[in-house]
Protein backbone atom coordinates (compact mmCIF):
# COMPACT_ATOMS: atom_id res chain seq x y z
CA UNK A 1 0.00 0.00 0.00
CA UNK A 2 1.43 3.34 -0.80
CA UNK A 3 1.64 6.51 1.70
CA UNK A 4 -0.70 8.35 -0.31
CA UNK A 5 -3.19 5.46 -0.03
CA UNK A 6 -2.71 4.78 3.62
CA UNK A 7 -3.43 8.42 4.26
CA UNK A 8 -6.49 8.13 2.32
CA UNK A 9 -7.27 5.06 4.18
CA UNK A 10 -6.84 7.06 7.73
CA UNK A 11 -8.74 9.97 6.39
CA UNK A 12 -11.20 7.79 5.53
CA UNK A 13 -11.29 5.79 8.60
CA UNK A 14 -11.33 9.10 10.83
CA UNK A 15 -14.61 10.20 8.45
CA UNK A 16 -16.02 6.77 9.42
CA UNK A 17 -15.61 7.37 13.08
CA UNK A 18 -16.98 10.54 13.19
CA UNK A 19 -19.80 9.20 11.81
CA UNK A 20 -20.35 6.39 13.77
CA UNK A 21 -20.13 8.50 16.44
CA UNK A 22 -22.89 10.53 15.43
CA UNK A 23 -25.38 6.78 14.77
CA UNK A 24 -24.61 6.27 18.83
CA UNK A 25 -25.32 9.29 19.43
CA UNK A 26 -28.74 8.85 17.38
CA UNK A 27 -29.31 5.53 19.10
CA UNK A 28 -28.73 6.89 22.27
CA UNK A 29 -31.20 9.71 21.36
CA UNK A 30 -34.28 6.98 20.39
CA UNK A 31 -33.77 4.71 23.83
CA UNK A 32 -33.54 7.68 26.00
CA UNK A 33 -36.97 8.76 24.12
CA UNK A 34 -37.98 5.21 24.30
CA UNK A 35 -37.32 4.82 28.36
CA UNK A 36 -38.87 8.35 28.69
CA UNK A 37 -42.04 7.37 27.26
CA UNK A 38 -42.30 4.05 28.62
CA UNK A 39 -41.53 5.17 32.75
CA UNK A 40 -45.04 8.20 31.70
CA UNK A 41 -46.88 4.84 31.09
CA UNK A 42 -48.70 4.09 34.45
CA UNK A 43 -51.12 1.00 34.00
CA UNK A 44 -54.81 1.65 34.93
CA UNK A 45 -56.34 0.51 38.26
CA UNK A 46 -58.34 -2.77 38.46
CA UNK A 47 -61.58 -1.22 40.01
CA UNK A 48 -62.01 1.67 41.55
CA UNK A 49 -60.88 1.55 44.81
CA UNK A 50 -57.49 -0.23 43.58
CA UNK A 51 -54.57 2.36 43.38
CA UNK A 52 -51.35 1.61 42.09
CA UNK A 53 -49.05 1.62 45.10
CA UNK A 54 -45.66 1.30 43.42
CA UNK A 55 -46.62 3.57 40.53
CA UNK A 56 -47.80 6.51 43.31
CA UNK A 57 -44.36 5.99 44.80
CA UNK A 58 -42.30 6.24 41.97
CA UNK A 59 -42.44 9.93 40.48
CA UNK A 60 -42.49 10.26 36.76
CA UNK A 61 -39.40 10.73 34.94
CA UNK A 62 -38.59 13.83 33.75
CA UNK A 63 -38.44 14.11 29.65
CA UNK A 64 -34.71 14.48 29.31
CA UNK A 65 -32.88 16.60 26.00
CA UNK A 66 -31.84 14.53 22.95
CA UNK A 67 -27.88 14.07 23.35
CA UNK A 68 -26.27 16.28 20.86
CA UNK A 69 -23.77 13.99 19.25
CA UNK A 70 -21.80 16.91 18.21
CA UNK A 71 -21.97 18.42 21.87
CA UNK A 72 -20.30 14.32 23.00
CA UNK A 73 -17.95 14.66 20.45
CA UNK A 74 -16.81 18.02 21.40
CA UNK A 75 -16.07 16.27 24.75
CA UNK A 76 -13.87 14.14 23.91
CA UNK A 77 -11.97 16.02 21.65
CA UNK A 78 -8.96 18.11 22.33
CA UNK A 79 -9.55 22.26 21.95
CA UNK A 80 -7.71 25.07 20.25
CA UNK A 81 -9.33 28.17 21.63
CA UNK A 82 -9.69 31.34 19.82
CA UNK A 83 -8.88 30.24 16.39
CA UNK A 84 -8.59 32.27 13.54
CA UNK A 85 -10.98 30.74 11.13
CA UNK A 86 -10.41 31.74 7.09
CA UNK A 87 -11.99 30.63 3.86
CA UNK A 88 -9.68 29.52 0.80
CA UNK A 89 -10.68 28.57 -3.03
CA UNK A 90 -7.93 26.58 -4.44
CA UNK A 91 -9.22 27.37 -7.57
CA UNK A 92 -8.42 31.46 -7.37
CA UNK A 93 -4.21 29.79 -7.02
CA UNK A 94 -2.81 30.28 -10.97
CA UNK A 95 -1.77 26.58 -11.66
CA UNK A 96 -3.51 24.76 -9.28
CA UNK A 97 -6.92 24.17 -10.63
CA UNK A 98 -5.11 23.12 -13.69
CA UNK A 99 -2.23 20.76 -12.57
CA UNK A 100 -4.08 19.66 -8.96
CA UNK A 101 -7.63 19.06 -10.13
CA UNK A 102 -9.44 16.04 -11.14
CA UNK A 103 -12.41 15.55 -13.45
CA UNK A 104 -14.96 15.17 -10.62
CA UNK A 105 -14.08 18.90 -9.25
CA UNK A 106 -11.88 17.64 -6.58
CA UNK A 107 -8.14 19.05 -5.51
CA UNK A 108 -5.19 16.93 -4.48
CA UNK A 109 -4.12 18.46 -1.15
CA UNK A 110 -0.93 18.13 0.78
CA UNK A 111 -1.87 14.69 2.40
CA UNK A 112 -2.41 13.29 -0.65
CA UNK A 113 -5.96 12.71 -0.34
CA UNK A 114 -8.19 14.36 -3.23
CA UNK A 115 -10.98 16.62 -1.43
CA UNK A 116 -13.91 18.51 -2.37
CA UNK A 117 -14.65 22.09 -1.21
CA UNK A 118 -16.85 22.53 2.01
CA UNK A 119 -15.20 19.41 3.85
CA UNK A 120 -11.88 19.98 4.06
CA UNK A 121 -9.24 22.57 6.01
CA UNK A 122 -5.76 22.86 6.14
CA UNK A 123 -4.16 23.38 9.48
CA UNK A 124 -0.46 23.85 11.13
CA UNK A 125 0.52 20.57 11.95
CA UNK A 126 2.05 21.57 15.17
CA UNK A 127 -1.48 22.39 15.96
CA UNK A 128 -3.82 20.34 14.66
CA UNK A 129 -2.59 16.87 13.08
CA UNK A 130 -3.37 15.93 9.40
CA UNK A 131 -6.17 13.66 9.11
CA UNK A 132 -7.62 14.72 12.41
CA UNK A 133 -11.79 15.65 12.04
CA UNK A 134 -12.24 19.19 12.97
CA UNK A 135 -15.36 20.55 14.56
CA UNK A 136 -16.23 24.14 13.81
CA UNK A 137 -19.53 25.33 15.00
CA UNK A 138 -22.07 22.81 13.98
CA UNK A 139 -19.92 21.54 11.03
CA UNK A 140 -17.26 18.68 11.10
CA UNK A 141 -14.77 18.63 8.50
CA UNK A 142 -11.27 16.83 7.93
CA UNK A 143 -7.58 18.15 8.27
CA UNK A 144 -6.56 17.09 4.92
CA UNK A 145 -4.43 20.46 3.85
CA UNK A 146 -1.70 22.39 5.44
CA UNK A 147 -0.24 25.20 4.88
CA UNK A 148 -1.06 27.62 7.90
CA UNK A 149 0.83 28.71 10.74
CA UNK A 150 -0.25 28.80 14.16
CA UNK A 151 -3.75 28.77 15.44
CA UNK A 152 -4.84 29.38 11.71
CA UNK A 153 -7.88 26.79 10.56
CA UNK A 154 -8.52 27.32 6.82
CA UNK A 155 -11.72 26.16 5.18
CA UNK A 156 -11.71 24.63 1.40
CA UNK A 157 -14.78 26.28 0.05
CA UNK A 158 -15.85 27.80 -3.64
CA UNK A 159 -14.19 30.97 -4.47
CA UNK A 160 -17.93 33.21 -3.94
CA UNK A 161 -17.69 31.80 -0.42
CA UNK A 162 -14.81 32.43 0.49
CA UNK A 163 -14.78 36.09 -0.61
CA UNK A 164 -17.76 36.42 1.53
CA UNK A 165 -16.41 34.03 4.28
CA UNK A 166 -13.59 36.68 5.33
CA UNK A 167 -11.64 35.77 8.47
CA UNK A 168 -13.29 35.20 12.41
CA UNK A 169 -12.36 33.83 15.79
CA UNK A 170 -13.79 30.56 16.70
CA UNK A 171 -12.79 27.37 19.03
CA UNK A 172 -12.54 24.92 17.04
CA UNK A 173 -12.40 20.90 18.85
CA UNK A 174 -10.52 18.21 17.00
CA UNK A 175 -10.25 14.54 17.39
CA UNK A 176 -7.74 11.56 15.80
CA UNK A 177 -9.57 8.24 14.80
CA UNK A 178 -9.06 5.42 17.36
CA UNK A 179 -5.62 4.28 16.74
CA UNK A 180 -4.67 6.96 14.32
CA UNK A 181 -0.90 9.28 15.02
CA UNK A 182 -0.29 12.21 14.09
CA UNK A 183 2.82 12.94 11.20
Amino acid sequence: MTRNERRRDRILRGIMAAAALLLIGLCLVGAAACRARTSRETPAPESEDQTPILAAAIPAAEPQEPADPLAELRSMSNVVEGCWITGYAPELVEGWREEYRDCRGLYLTASGAWCAPGYTVATDPAVIPTGATVIIGERTYVAADRGVVGNVVDIMMSPEEAMVFGARRADVYWTMGEGEENE
